[in-house]
């Protein structure tokens, strides 16, 4: 996605992924089967949360984070279409609001966002926040359905999709905090902060 146009970024992280989805969702597994594509999809969440971590450039960022959103997706995918088909909606409009916004304001890597307007870092926080999946928003909720309707099933995936999570949200602070307040300092105080306490 590094070289694609923000446009590219956007029909690679959102449209190109909607028709497998449908026919995931409408396929028929048997246990083994099932367990295998929910195992694989906690993995797949939890390594390209971790490569997302030290991103410099944005469109890499968003390419871990389309990936980590996608093994939510085939997830919901499994489990519930109704579930996937409002993800999928509010996963789309969230990221087609971020990739315009990044598009109009020409920001391709995370040092730009520190001269941007507090007003700019304001539209890009509640953006950021909304994709990460924190509470109060939507995103959240669904991901809580996930978890409720996993818990039957498998304790240690939800236990890995919980810390992909966190660690997803900490690439997104570390996005957006550092150049609200700005400075290097910041920066590694977060870093040290946030593993201390994992």
């Amino acid at each position: 996605m590094s070289t694609l146009s923000w446009f590219g970024c956007f029909v690679l992280s959102t449209v190109q992924k909607i028709n497998p989805f449908i026919v995931l969702s409408n396929m028929i597994f048997n246990q083994i089967q099932f367990d295998l594509l929910l195992i694989f999809s906690g993995v797949g969440a939890f390594l390209s949360s971790l490569l997302g971590v030290n991103q410099k450039y944005l469109r890499n960022l968003m390419a871990f984070s389309s990936i980590t959103h996608t093994r939510w997706i085939s997830i919901r995918a499994l489990l519930s279409f109704k579930i996937l088909f409002y993800y999928i909606s509010l996963y789309l409009v969230f990221v087609a609001f971020l990739f315009f916004y990044f598009d109009k304001n020409n920001i391709n890597r995370v040092g730009i966002l520190s001269s941007l307007g507090s007003e700019y870092m304001f539209v890009m926080f509640v953006l950021l926040t909304i994709l990460s999946g924190v509470p109060p928003f939507a995103i959240f909720f669904i991901k809580i359905l996930v978890i409720t309707a996993l818990i039957n099933i498998n304790v240690l995936l939800v236990c890995v999709l919980l810390i992909r999570a966190g660690v997803s949200i900490f690439y997104y602070i570390y996005l957006i905090i550092p150049s609200l307040i700005g400075g290097n300092f910041f920066k590694k105080r977060l870093f040290i902060f946030v593993f201390l306490n994992l």
